[in-house]
């Protein structure tokens, strides 16, 4: 995505982009013109004939939103100027918020294009749980979209990942009681 590369990759307050497994594979933020850039990407692989598309971790993580894009998306959803998710709970919200619409904008975006031109193909949505994202212990902070992604009528279906790290290793509050649990997970 050379147009904007270094305006839409998830960067956090000191600059450092977010790598999948230390790069050079970057977490980009599904701004508008993302979402364009992954459409063709879509409409490419429809066009030679795959039989699905499936959208990949879509989610956000927590300490990251201070890229220029995400700034950009941040005064264009909420008509004011961007606030760091540091400076208080309310920032803290509206940026988890704006992560969220994000990704489900830019499903909703692909899935309906692909309804439009491409019927044939299915559109799904692969995914980890979020119980050993969001735990305390986990210390790792993602916001996930799954609950909007399930209201988006042009997904055909979800893949549950498994992740040993945060499905093994992270405790989960259950019943009042907290212990491992891989497979509740």
């Amino acid at each position: 995505f050379p147009e904007r590369g270094d305006a839409d990759t998830n960067m956090d307050a000191e600059g450092n982009i977010l790598c999948h497994g230390g790069g050079p594979v970057w977490y980009m933020i599904p701004t508008s013109t993302y979402a364009e850039y992954k459409w063709l990407a879509v409409k490419a692989a429809c066009e030679l004939g795959v039989g699905a598309v499936v959208l990949e971790e879509p989610e956000f993580w927590t300490d990251y939103g201070y890229a220029e894009g995400f700034r950009e998306e941040w005064v264009e959803y909420y008509h004011e100027p961007w606030q760091p998710a540091t400076d208080s709970a309310e920032a803290q919200y509206k940026t988890s918020k704006l992560m969220h619409h994000l990704w489900v904008s830019m499903a909703t975006t692909i899935g309906q294009r692909m309804e439009e031109q491409f019927p044939q193909v299915e559109f799904w949505i692969a995914a980890h749980s979020t119980n050993g994202y969001n735990s305390a212990e986990s210390g790792i902070g993602i916001i996930s979209a799954l609950n909007g992604f399930a209201q988006v009528p042009y997904i055909d279906g979800f893949i549950g990942q498994t992740w040993a790290g945060g499905s093994y290793y992270i405790p989960i509050y259950y019943g009042g009681t907290r212990v491992q649990r891989f497979f509740e997970s």
